[in-house]
């Protein structure tokens, strides 16, 4: 990405986001990170998020930014992992659908003793979705 006008920073192509959407899922904070994506050259936002459905996905959708799902999907929706990038398909992924992009990616379970892993499991096992609120 660019750097700040007048600074002597280098760009910066990926940041993290690790546990804090919950205190700044607004719409400032989706105007900021949809213009670092959309016009500063940011290439992607990764996200790591304790609560299963983040408010930010729909925000930035709304916005042109794809966002991309890490966690399984097939028993209920799991925003915990995500990646938000610029509007456009990935090389090597599955094509992006600006209007419903919020597909993931079947990679298994990297870390099977992640919360809620266990969990979806057994709920496959029984042939039912996960219910409830977002954790």
């Amino acid at each position: 990405g660019k750097p700040p006008s007048g600074a002597r920073l280098p760009p910066v192509d990926y940041a993290i986001i690790s546990n804090v959407l919950i205190y700044c899922s607004d719409e400032p904070t989706a105007d900021m990170l949809a213009s670092v994506l959309l016009r500063e050259g940011v290439r992607a936002v990764l996200v790591s998020e304790r609560g299963t459905e983040q408010r930010m996905v729909e925000m930035l959708q709304a916005r042109g930014v794809t966002v991309r799902r890490l966690m399984a999907q097939d028993v209920g929706r799991d925003d915990r992992q995500l990646i938000f990038e610029p509007g456009k398909a990935v090389q090597g992924g599955p094509p992006a659908d600006p209007a419903t992009s919020g597909y993931s990616w079947d990679l298994g379970t990297a870390f099977p003793n992640v919360p809620y892993e266990e969990r979806k499991e057994a709920l496959r096992k029984e042939g039912r979705e996960v219910a409830g609120p977002a954790r």
